[in-house]
């Protein structure tokens, strides 16, 4: 009988961490899908690097060929979010979407950090 009440309580605890660990789990990709639709509806209304992209992570944007690439880095994860992720938008918007990032990628590439990071103090 006591093994019984054990061995209840622990399904119990499996059961109910389990379900806390899911909704942690959906709570963190909810929080990553709308960053990453915002960040790209900024980039896809300014054609810049968002701002809020200096002030985050560990390597604060300083200007230069790491800043530019670090911003290159994250705008091709953006892309390859709209080129294979179902939560992107339907098939006309998607490849609208997608061919603007591409241009957007390509004109980074060619202009210097200040003009694509006009924040910088």
């Amino acid at each position: 009988m006591v093994y019984l009440l054990i061995i209840t309580g622990m399904v119990a605890f499996v059961v109910l961490l389990s379900r806390i660990i899911i909704a942690s789990a959906e709570k963190m990709v909810s929080h990553l899908v709308e960053r990453t639709h915002r960040e790209a509806e900024v980039i896809l209304e300014t054609g810049l690097v968002p701002a809020s992209w200096g002030r985050k992570g560990p390597v604060r944007f300083t200007g230069g060929a790491l800043s530019k690439f670090l911003a290159l880095r994250k705008l091709d994860r953006i892309i390859r979010f709209y080129r294979y992720s179902p939560l992107a938008e339907d098939g006309d918007s998607r490849k609208l979407h997608l061919g603007r990032l591409q241009d957007i990628r390509a004109g980074w590439k060619k202009m210097e950090w200040e003009e694509i990071y006009p924040y910088q103090r």
